[in-house]
Parts: C-alpha cells; sequence; structure tokens
C-alpha cells in the first residue's frame, strides 16, 4: 500500500505547498483513493508535481465537514463530477470556531450537498472487502482538547459540536490493516476503540491527526493529557503518523513516550506500508 500525503501544514519536499489542512492518496492493490482536500485546490497542484495520477481516482472521502479537509472539494468535483464522493450528511451543516471576536465559519460549501457525486454514508458503510467507512465512535476517553473552540448552529442556537459529522476509513490491503482519520476530533483511542469493536482487532497502522494544537499555549492540564495519551497509544502496538492538527509541541512530548510508534507526515511524504 503507498500513501502519499498531498497537503499537509510542513513540506518536505520543494516543488509543492503546503497549507493548514490535510489530503491523501491511497493506493491500495484495488483502488485509488482521495481522503480529504485540503483547504483549497492546492492539492491537485501538488499531485502533478509529485507525479501522483490523481486523474485515476476511483473513490474519494470527506473525513469531516471542516474547511481546512472540504475547501477543495469544490474543484475537485468540478474536474471529476462522476466520482463518488463519500461524505456524512452532517458534514454540509454549519460549523464555527468561537474566538474573541465571536463566531467564524469553519464549515465546508453548503452547495455542495446536492452535488450527484456525493454519497452519504451511514454509521457503518462497507465499500467492498477491501474499504470500510465508519462514524458512531461513542466512547469519550481521551477527548481531543483542541475541540473546545469548535461548535455547530442547530435551529438557530450555537452548540458544541459533537462530531457527528466524523467518519473514519478502515482499509484492509495485502494483509496490512490501516486507519484513516482526518483529525480523530472523537478521540484518537474512541476511534481506536470503535474499529476493535468492528473488526475485532487494532489496525497495525494508523495515519490521524489528534487535535492536541491549542493557539494560546499548552497548560499544566493540556501536557498532562498529552503525555497519558501517549502512554495509552503506546500500549496499543500499532505504528502511527501524525500531523496537520497535532501541532510540533504535542508531538514532540509524545514521542519521548512512543519512540519509533510515532511518525510524522509531511506535504510530498510519500509512506509505504508495511
Amino acid at each position: 500500500m503507498k500513501i502519499t500525503c498531498l497537503v499537509e501544514n510542513s513540506c518536505s519536499v520543494d516543488n509543492c505547498i503546503c497549507e493548514h489542512g490535510l489530503s491523501l492518496f491511497i493506493e491500495t492493490e484495488k483502488h485509488r483513493i482521495l481522503m480529504d482536500a485540503g483547504a483549497t485546490d492546492v492539492f491537485m497542484s501538488n499531485a502533478a508535481n509529485l507525479g501522483v495520477e490523481i486523474d485515476k481516482t476511483d473513490i474519494a472521502v470527506l473525513s469531516h465537514g471542516h474547511y481546512d479537509h472540504g475547501g477543495g472539494m469544490s474543484a475537485f468535483l468540478k474536474k471529476h463530477p462522476n466520482l463518488p464522493f463519500y461524505v456524512k450528511e452532517d458534514a454540509f451543516s454549519p460549523h464555527f470556531r468561537r474566538s474573541a471576536d465571536g463566531f467564524e465559519y469553519n464549515g465546508i460549501d453548503t452547495a455542495m450537498k446536492n452535488h450527484s457525486g456525493i454519497v452519504f454514508t451511514d454509521d457503518i458503510c462497507v465499500i467492498d472487502d477491501e474499504l470500510t467507512l465508519f462514524s458512531g465512535v461513542k466512547g469519550r476517553r481521551f477527548p481531543a482538547r483542541g475541540n473546545l473552540s469548535l461548535y455547530m448552529n442547530r435551529n438557530g442556537e450555537y452548540e458544541r459540536d459533537d462530531f457527528s459529522h466524523e467518519q473514519c476509513l478502515a482499509v484492509i490491503s495485502g494483509g496490512i490493516k490501516v486507519l484513516l482519520s482526518g483529525c480523530a476530533h472523537n478521540g484518537i483511542v474512541n476511534i481506536l476503540d470503535r474499529y476493535s469493536e468492528l473488526f475485532g482487532t487494532l489496525p497495525d497502522f494508523v495515519i490521524s491527526g489528534f487535535h492536541l494544537m491549542q493557539k494560546n499555549g499548552y497548560t499544566d492540564d493540556d501536557i498532562s493529557s498529552i503525555n497519558a495519551l501517549a502512554e495509552e497509544l503506546a500500549s496499543a502496538g500499532c505504528i502511527f503518523y501524525t500531523g496537520h492538527c497535532t501541532d510540533k509541541f504535542p508531538y514532540e512530548i509524545m514521542k519521548k513516550t512512543m519512540g519509533d510508534s510515532l511518525r510524522p507526515v509531511s506535504t510530498g511524504q510519500v509512506i509505504l506500508l508495511p
């Protein structure tokens, strides 16, 4: 399995542009999958510069309804109008980030909801023997502390986002089990619990942001929580690739505990599994 990071916050090659966002191109024995489309259409030009044949994509997936993962969807769908793009319906609900200045729109273009290529998914969507999309994460262990500023607007009222619009992709190809999540807003530990519930085992590899980023710095409670999460993940026996919303400081803390089981992701990086 080959996974190319088309866009992420940082960059590991000279001929690509990075942005606050995430887009991955996954090549399996049967499929060419686009997971997330970054904040803009930069992922498409990066793909061309990296020699990634993005026009051979046969399935696209949106992990959740935030602009930094779905901002490039409209450009991609315009070029590939008949390609199935798997999305949770709630991803098109209005999403916001609360700041000192009030509520700032943090969602995606809601007009895409009616695009002919959009395929709405349930809590479990089995595409074939390689690919399963799942949501329905109910656990609340090790909550992602970066969620506290994120809201939805329902019936004219702002309320804390429950992340019912988040879904994860499970890939089984060539005997390798891979779990992919955009930001793990429901908490990476809880997502792993849900994966284990569905598949009876844990994945070999996990590629996900952990949404630990704090724009105003890290408190002692934040650091304690990051250390506890690292200890929990270190015991899982998986290899974790992370970036984007994890942020550098939490990554450095977790790396001390997790060692080689925690690895970075950056724009232009190619991950070959196993």
